[in-house]
């Protein structure tokens, strides 16, 4: 017998498969004890041994084939894997035509076919061959699909666009299994309310399930953040934190930092990252977006810690998390060389775009005053994550820059649609409407708006006082920075911009006070700490062990500067070497 990749022929007897063959029970033990580099490099001096001796037979081979697979895949040997899958497919199929009345003892070997095409979908993954690994789960016929095939076959479908289809899937998989809750977020994303869930998951739950209520109270929660009312959504998930004393929770602490930071809280957003992080440091669930808060919330020594904690956990590079935290520390210290690749390598994972890794790379496109290309990166962030507002600001910034402030208000406007009405959207749009000396009135309407839902709204605020500026009403600014002092828990930021209109306005001793509240306030404010160096340096100089003056977040914005130089050559020296390599091809 002659065996072919092209459709080869049934001759063995099943039967003498189960006989001892010293090769086949060789491959098989080796595979058992995990010498999976021995299984491939003995295995290729039996194929071609077997095609002239016939040492094995088609169910054997089929066997070592699949072993051949899932020892290429253990090594990340991806593509020689996905090869050996095929070659084994081609003879499943004939194999059990042959021999239907020992179907069960080849499956018993070989595993069904389902079995190895989903295996076959790994590799092809692993290749960014995305669209071949949906082709092959497809073939896979409605009946014979277990969990695994549909829940990947929901996340190809969604990320093609293909939503219904993703929808039919998530529900066979929760018709299974109820607690899987990547399943539930996925419908609640794709438009199911919380009755279509329920309802799935009613039989299952309500008579078997103890302790019930922290369960449905997080699909309500999370029902609320994905319509878009997150304000609902933050506080259920306080009370199921605080109800049930789930403080260690990092699937609960991952929603509030997602809820937190749609709401546009991105304090809150990052303490509750921070938390998850503390309580499961190997995990990289939403370390992405955690970057991104510290990046934004100009906390370079916690994205320094934070990156080379993920960097050291990436032992195969192939998740995009760490690449993202790189790409935003090196947006910190103004290497954007460097962040343009790392940002590139975490846009994508495994043939899928990531969001926070395109935000990432847009804002380097920003800085370096790329706007067009920063423009693509936020509005395929906005094809797959409409209610995300950050690609939403992104672009009406680089409209904003680039004088295109008709396209930059449209922008903002279609935000209410597809991210609902915040105090974030209505600031958004006021952004985008102050500049033009014609639509003035209708921004500050919209801050009116926005501070009506969140009086202390610091943004809206700092709009409002902008716009009064460039009116030239320099005093009308300054009592109303004034007016929200006083009530501001932590009001920094307050006597920052305070100070400046101060100093603008040529009252220097008064802007110099300010700076001096705002130091005492928050020892590592930057801004303040250069405002008042401005205006009077021997005051800084004078004061700095006063006011504790954080050092190192200074140096760690100058690139020049020794702190910065010695967070460069500790970072993981591979992926700086590398990519060092990159930048002179």
């Amino acid at each position: 017998m002659t065996s072919s990749t092209s459709g080869p022929a049934i001759t063995g007897d099943y039967v003498k498969a189960r006989k001892p063959n010293f090769y086949y029970d060789n491959i098989k033990s080796m595979f058992n004890s995990e010498l999976y580099s021995s299984v491939l490099s003995f295995s290729s001096w039996v194929f071609p041994l077997n095609q002239k001796n016939d040492i094995l037979t088609d169910a054997q081979l089929c066997h070592v084939y699949i072993l051949c697979g899932d020892a290429g895949y253990r090594l990340h040997d991806f593509y020689r894997a996905e090869n050996f899958y095929r070659r084994s497919l081609q003879l499943y199929k004939p194999l059990i035509k042959a021999s239907p009345h020992l179907k069960s003892k080849v499956q018993e070997d070989c595993g069904t076919s389902t079995d190895v095409k989903y295996k076959l979908y790994l590799c092809l993954i692993q290749c960014k061959k995305t669209s071949d690994a949906l082709k092959i789960l497809q073939s896979v016929p409605a009946k014979q699909r277990n969990v695994q095939i549909n829940m990947a076959l929901g996340n190809l479908f969604k990320q093609t666009g293909m939503e219904r289809a993703a929808v039919t899937c998530y529900k066979e998989v929760l018709r299974t299994y109820p607690m899987a809750l990547d399943a539930i977020e996925q419908l609640l994303l794709l438009g199911c309310n919380e009755d279509d869930i329920q309802s799935l998951i009613r039989d299952k739950t309500t008579k078997q399930m103890p302790q019930l209520d922290w369960y449905q109270s997080w699909i309500r929660g999370s029902a609320a953040v994905a319509a878009k009312d997150n304000f609902t959504g933050i506080k259920i998930f306080m009370e199921i934190r605080e109800k049930w004393n789930l403080v260690g929770c990092v699937s609960l602490l991952h929603s509030l930092g997602v809820a937190n930071t749609n709401y546009g809280d991105y304090a809150a957003a990052t303490e509750a990252f921070k938390l998850a992080h503390h309580f499961e440091p190997m995990n990289m669930k939403g370390m992405d977006l955690y970057s991104f808060l510290l990046w934004h919330e100009d906390m370079g020594q916690e994205l320094y810690k934070l990156m080379t904690r993920l960097n050291e956990m990436s032992l195969n590079e192939t998740r995009s998390e760490p690449w993202v935290a790189s790409a935003y520390y090196a947006i910190s210290i103004n290497r954007l060389s460097k962040a343009v690749i790392f940002a590139m390598r975490g846009s994508s994972y495994m043939g899928m775009k990531m969001p926070e890794g395109l935000i990432a790379k847009a804002h380097v496109f920003m800085k370096l005053k790329k706007y067009q290309e920063a423009v693509e990166c936020f509005r395929e962030v906005m094809s797959r994550n409409p209610e995300r507002l950050e690609p939403h600001r992104g672009i009406v910034d680089c409209y904003m820059a680039t004088a295109r402030g008709r396209e930059a208000m449209t922008v903002a406007i279609g935000a209410m649609k597809s991210v609902g009405q915040s105090p974030r959207v209505f600031n958004l749009c006021a952004t985008a409407l102050k500049k033009d000396p014609l639509t003035v009135s209708k921004a500050k309407a919209y801050l009116e708006r926005a501070l009506e839902i969140d009086n202390g709204f610091l943004p809206a605020i700092f709009n409002l006082v902008d716009i009064h500026e460039s009116d030239g009403k320099y005093n009308e600014g300054i009592q109303l920075l004034k007016s929200y002092i006083d009530a501001r828990v932590s009001p920094s930021k307050l006597h920052v911009r305070l100070a400046g209109l101060l100093s603008r306005n040529g009252m220097d001793d008064s802007a110099a006070d300010q700076y001096a509240i705002a130091l005492k306030l928050d020892p590592s404010n930057k801004e303040a700490r250069e405002g008042l160096n401005r205006l009077d340096p021997t005051s800084v100089r004078a004061n700095e062990s006063s006011y504790e003056l954080a050092g190192e977040d200074m140096d760690l914005e100058d690139e020049d500067e020794d702190e910065a130089d010695h967070g460069d050559s500790e970072l993981d020296a591979s992926i700086w070497e590398d990519f060092a390599l990159t930048e002179t091809r």
